[in-house]
């Protein structure tokens, strides 16, 4: 066979085709793997020998000095800086000394598909400047990524003496959701590039393609495509790059000259990467190397300006260390994580580092990272303990939902294909692998980052000159029906492919005469609603008991469910829904989300969020309160305070909600100077120890003089000197009266019962117990006051039920029943 047919040659790429050749004189079909962190452009060449070859793009980067960078790897990254904006590698260069979400957009890819209002209320590109260009979210961030990139490929295509009648196929994680996809698709249509949501391709699908090219030219991957033509072979495809780690499971093989695959599973999706790492590495070890130079004693550095401006300042700088002290134990031939110990190797960077400077405050850093420091962060993502109180997850648990999905053990893999730049770190791929069999194949292609996009090339070629899909993509999660009883009622399983056939389901009426029908929808769990399907047939012809209902369900190649519901012969209801979305979300959640939004518009609107509105932190405020987000209420009544002076009793609260005690003890001592009352010097004495809690008890007792507690307390603190003495015997010498007269609360007897004590007062304290028997007789009334408590409990359970009513979207007594009786639990 030495020409091949349009359906063979992508089996047989040793082998010349006349399809191939034809096809790229006429166009140039490109494929974009929109990374996290880099962007990778390939197109589909032929060579000298006239065999076809997937081929990374050199993209030109204007350094904005008039000169330019050249690379096949493009930065996901926009930095605007002396009124121009900078793409790609120059602008990653000046990372670290930007300000994200101000003058610097990264990782904007995670943020597409979100409605939290502006991604960046900060922008100094907001819309109010009147700059050439507006990035107020990520969304405004990707069309202006992708214009300058859309340009540099044109140029790049140009100088190639290529066609340019261009084709685009643009890679995307397996399991981002609809309204991800639309506003990539938005991105990409502002760019010029002109393509439906089906020329999507599922990154580790794309992946696959590539390898199995790369398979055929190199001697190593002879045993795979021999392993392929005998039998069939599942392959794990592990995605992880800087801000994803995408899974797919594909059942391949090769037949009759073809290749023949298809997804069996993918992973939900999962916001698990390398900048992850960088964060730890950042927060853990590199903040606390910051040295502090402060001005204003009232500063304070809030969690949201922690994690929201000075990590993401010294994330690039983790980034490079943590780059650095891979390389060099990879050297070492240290391929486990638990073998690091082995190595005492400090890698340092000689450059001080400005991290903040203004009128208040400057920080900077000189930062180094150690194999110890490197090993006990890797751990965090590694490790058996990973540490759920910061959300980290383990690089393994991804792997556990996509083989559960798929419905095979470990052991039924061929192999696991690492892709993406995070892969390239050999403590997660090796950290993998030994979680494994043994018989399960390690798959690495020879540039783990520029892959996914030659793959999409690949597709891109194959779909548009050949309509030809190689892989079929299939659904990440089950799609259940809330039926009656709570239960719910699968109508489309995980890891069906996409677009399906049309899918039904029977369900029956559960009530005599019932007038109204609610279908409650919603991905794998009751939480995760994706919408209600509602419809009556009025009073005069009621529903009857066991009637039946239809559904027909289809899932389009975007992954869009299309609902129908028949009663009767007639189709009454219908409904397009997106079935793949982020994490449930609660009524509570929802609010809050609704309060956070409109707090980035006005920040956006108002210049910075110390110009927003009173009413709208006191809003967001409520909302956060509601879902325990302490450290964020406490931020914001930080904002509130610099304004009015009078928030510090809320500060004080919060902090101690919270469980942060250096911010709660110096917030006491405001609160006491704003307010100098007995109460608030005593809170600051809880605070202290030693000279300085007897200094505070003295404040408290010379703004109450006549208080006894506070005369005991500071009697007692001061030991057996004279003053400590007097006070005590001032305490009681004013109690023992109450008590001669019968007269006494137990407070105060409590206080006469410790200075008796105190004094060696035998007598008094042999009256006290004599008067305590003789109050058991009222323990019939304080019966009485344990069930009047007992009731108020039995109060506030029934308002927290008819609170959880009230949110609930769907009325139970109108759903129906799974006709076969097997809903599931």
């Amino acid at each position: 066979m030495d020409i091949l047919s349009k359906e063979q040659w992508f089996a047989h790429p040793q082998l010349p085709s006349n399809e191939v050749s034809n096809a790229v004189k006429n166009k140039t079909y490109v494929g974009i793997d929109f990374g996290t962190s880099t962007t990778v452009v390939s197109i589909i060449a032929i060579g000298s020998d006239g065999i076809w070859h997937p081929e990374t793009l050199q993209i030109k980067q204007p350094d904005g000095n008039n000169g330019f960078d050249e690379y096949n790897l493009v930065n996901s990254i926009l930095v605007w800086k002396n009124n121009k904006l900078l793409f790609g590698h120059p602008a990653f260069a000046l990372k670290q000394f930007m300000k994200y979400g101000r003058n610097m957009f990264s990782s904007f890819k995670m943020d597409l598909g979100l409605d939290l209002g502006p991604t960046y209320p900060n922008s100094l590109l907001a819309k109010r400047f009147g700059h050439k260009y507006v990035i107020e979210n990520a969304l405004d961030a990707a069309k202006v990524f992708f214009q300058f990139l859309v340009s540099a490929i044109k140029d790049s295509i140009h100088e190639k003496g290529l066609p340019e009648d261009i084709e685009y196929i643009v890679s995307v994680p397996a399991s981002f959701h609809d309204s991800q996809r639309r506003d990539l698709l938005k991105a990409l249509q502002f760019a010029g590039i002109v393509i439906e949501d089906a020329c999507f391709i599922d990154e580790p699908n794309a992946a696959f393609l590539s390898y199995f090219y790369e398979c055929w030219k190199e001697n190593g991957g002879k045993q795979f495509l021999t392993a392929l033509r005998d039998n069939s072979a599942n392959i794990l495809v592990y995605d992880f790059g800087a801000g994803t780690c995408d899974l797919s499971i594909l059942h391949v093989r090769l037949q009759n000259g073809r290749l023949c695959s298809r997804n069996l599973a993918i992973s939900r999706f999962t916001a698990l990467g390398g900048d992850n790492i960088d964060f730890a590495i950042a927060k853990y070890v590199l903040f606390d190397k910051i040295k502090w130079d402060i001005k204003d004693p009232d500063f304070y550095l809030s969690d949201i300006r922690k994690n929201d401006t000075i990590i993401p300042r010294i994330m690039p700088i983790a980034e490079q260390l943590k780059t650095k002290i891979t390389e060099y134990l990879s050297l070492k031939e240290i391929d486990s994580i638990y073998d690091i110990d082995k190595i005492d190797y400090t890698i340092s960077e000689e450059k001080i580092f400005e991290v903040i400077r203004s009128d208040r405050v400057n920080a900077t850093i000189c930062p180094s990272l150690n194999t110890k420091e490197y090993k006990d962060v890797m751990l965090k993502f590694l490790g058996d303990d990973v540490d759920s109180d910061d959300e980290i997850m383990s690089v393994y648990e991804p792997i556990e939902d996509v083989l559960d999905k798929a419905g095979i053990e470990p052991e039924d893999l061929y192999g696991v294909l690492f892709i993406g730049g995070s892969s390239e770190n050999p403590f997660v791929r090796n950290t993998i692998m030994g979680m494994l069999p043994r018989n399960v194949k390690r798959l690495i292609p020879s540039d783990l980052r520029c892959h996914v996009s030659q793959g999409a090339a690949i597709h891109c070629i194959g779909y548009y000159a050949f309509d030809l899909d190689f892989i079929q993509p299939v659904t990440s999660d089950d799609i259940n029906v809330v039926v009656a009883g709570g239960g719910l009622s699968r109508i489309v399983a995980s890891s069906t492919p996409v677009p399906s056939p049309v899918i039904r389901h029977e369900f029956c009426i559960i009530f005599e005469n019932q007038t109204t029908v609610e279908i409650p929808i919603c991905l794998t769990t009751k939480d995760h609603l994706l919408g209600i399907i509602t419809f009556s047939c009025g009073e005069k012809m009621p529903f009857k008991k066991g009637e039946i209902i239809t559904l027909e369900c289809t899932l389009t190649r975007s992954k869009i469910l299309d609902v129908s519901v028949y009663a009767r012969g007639e189709k009454v209801a219908s409904k397009i829904l997106s079935p793949i979305l982020f994490e449930p979300v609660s009524p509570k959640e929802k609010k809050y989300l609704e309060a956070k939004k409109r707090y980035r518009e006005e920040c956006l609107a108002s210049g910075g969020d110390k110009y927003v509105s009173t009413k709208t932190i006191v809003a967001l405020i409520k909302e956060a309160e509601a879902l325990e987000y302490y450290k964020e209420v406490l931020d914001l009544y930080m904002i509130l305070d610099n304004r009015e002076k009078n928030y510090e009793s809320f500060i004080v609260r919060f902090a101690d909600l919270y469980g942060d005690e250096a911010i709660r003890k110096k917030w006491l001592k405001i609160q006491y100077k704003r307010h100098p009352i007995a109460r608030n010097a005593l809170l600051c004495a809880d605070e202290s120890y030693g000279a300085e809690r007897v200094d505070w008890l003295r404040k408290a007792l010379s703004k109450d003089p006549e208080n006894y507690f506070l005369m005991y307390i500071l009697g007692s603190e001061i030991g057996n000197e004279q003053e400590g003495k007097y006070l005590i015997t001032k305490v009681y010498n004013a109690l023992l009266p109450l008590l001669d007269r019968d007269f006494i609360q137990q407070n105060f007897l409590s206080l006469l019962e410790n200075c008796s004590i105190r004094l060696d007062k035998k007598d008094t304290l042999k009256r006290i117990q004599l008067w305590r028997e003789n109050q058991k007789r009222r323990c019939c009334t304080n019966y009485r006051q344990y069930t009047k408590n007992d009731e108020d409990n039995i109060l506030i359970d029934y308002e927290e039920k008819k609170d959880f009513e009230k949110n609930k979207i769907y009325n139970d007594t109108n759903l129906v029943s799974d006709f076969t009786g097997k809903s599931l639990k």
